[in-house]
């Protein structure tokens, strides 16, 4: 069982490589078989999925997504982020992400009410 500091660690390590564009790094950090669901939308079964509407979303003006409060218990973590946009726009939701024993994110849960950067169209 993961600890609630490496859960952390390891959404910052996300965060981190996703704001500086490095797709390659996020997308290892979650699972082959990796669950997405944003509102009420399943965006992804898979982490190829998942990787294609990211990339999606940036080629619209995603630039990146900032941690605004985390909470983790065991391999459990729960966010509240800002996603900000090449227009300037920024748009907050929430989210409980899963970890697996491997520290892989293996289920997403986000929330969004005002816009979301991803879309099941990607």
């Amino acid at each position: 069982m993961l600890d609630d500091a490496s859960v952390v660690t390891a959404y910052n390590t996300f965060l981190e490589a996703f704001n500086r564009a490095d797709l390659d790094t996020c997308m290892a950090m979650f699972t082959d078989d990796v669950s997405v669901i944003v509102n009420d939308t399943k965006l992804a079964s898979t982490r190829e999925e998942f990787s294609a509407a990211v990339k999606a979303a940036l080629e619209r003006g995603w630039t990146g997504q900032h941690l605004l409060s985390a909470s983790a218990r065991d391999n459990v973590l729960a966010v509240i982020y800002e996603n900000r946009f090449s227009d300037g726009s920024t748009t907050r939701g929430a989210g409980a992400l899963l970890f697996n024993e491997d520290g892989k994110i293996a289920i997403v849960r986000s929330l969004n009410s005002s816009g979301c950067a991803l879309t099941a169209s990607d």
